[in-house]
């Protein structure tokens, strides 16, 4: 009644699973059309480097996060682009007196 070798019983690797085009194309449009309701539009250079970041991730599918300084509207974008579908994108505005 020794202990058993559970050395070779999972050896299949999970096929990881990534969000198709059109899933962050209608999340990137979401997110677009929410900075656009907010007034920020494409006015601003800070607005449109995001909305670059974005559209990259868009078309290769790579993960992205990190902060945006909004110069003038005193916020901060904070945003994560993940390719896992079962996490969806989202972005916050800080708000940062400093900037």
């Amino acid at each position: 009644m020794g202990k058993q070798k559970r050395k070779n019983q999972n050896t299949e690797k999970k096929d990881r699973s990534v969000k198709e085009r059109a899933q962050r194309e209608q999340e990137a449009e979401n997110i677009k059309q929410q900075i656009n309701s907010l007034g920020l539009g494409d006015g601003n250079v800070d607005v449109k480097t995001f909305f670059t970041e974005l559209d990259s991730f868009v078309a290769s599918g790579v993960s992205w996060s990190g902060k945006i300084k909004l110069h003038g509207y005193t916020r901060i974008i904070d945003a994560t682009l993940s390719m896992n579908p079962n996490i969806t994108s989202k972005v916050v505005l800080l708000y940062d007196k400093d900037v």
